[in-house]
C-alpha cells in the first residue's frame, strides 16, 4: 500500500463526513517512527470548539487502519438525521423547562404531543 493508494480513501472519508454534516472536516492518515499507524478525522463541534475521532492498528497495518476509518464515516447519521436529532433534543428540553417553569398547560401539551409523534416515527421509520 503506498500513498496513491491511501490519498482517495482518504478524500472519500473527507468528503463523506462533510456532507454529513461535520464542519470543517479535515480527515488524516500518519506513519510515524516507533509508533502505530494511525488515521483521524476532526471537525468544527460549534461552541464546544473541535471534535475528533483517531484510530491505531496496534500493528502499523494501513489497511486496518483505513477500513475502522471508513466504517465509523459509513456509520455517521446523515445531516437530517443529526438535524432531526438536535431539534428532537430541543424539543424535549423546552417541554422539561416548561413544566419546571410551571407554564400552562395549554403551551406545555402540543409540544409532548410533538414529541411523541416524532419519537414513534423514530422508532418505526425504516431507512430504504
Amino acid at each position: 500500500m503506498n500513498t496513491e493508494d491511501i490519498q482517495p480513501r482518504i478524500d472519500a472519508v473527507n468528503s463523506l463526513i462533510t456532507a454529513k454534516g461535520l464542519r470543517e472536516a479535515q480527515v488524516s492518515f500518519r506513519i510515524e517512527g516507533h509508533k502505530q499507524t494511525s488515521a483521524g478525522a476532526h471537525w468544527y463541534a460549534g461552541q464546544h470548539g473541535h471534535d475528533f475521532k483517531s484510530f491505531g492498528s496496534g500493528q502499523g497495518e494501513p489497511e486496518v487502519v483505513l477500513a475502522r476509518l471508513e466504517e465509523w464515516a459509513n456509520e455517521l447519521p446523515t445531516l437530517d438525521e443529526r438535524r432531526m436529532a438536535e431539534f428532537t433534543e430541543l424539543l424535549a428540553k423546552t417541554i422539561e423547562m416548561g413544566n419546571e417553569y410551571g407554564i400552562d398547560v395549554q403551551f406545555v401539551n402540543p409540544l409532548t404531543e410533538a414529541m411523541k409523534r416524532l419519537s414513534e416515527n423514530a422508532i418505526t421509520h425504516q431507512p430504504e
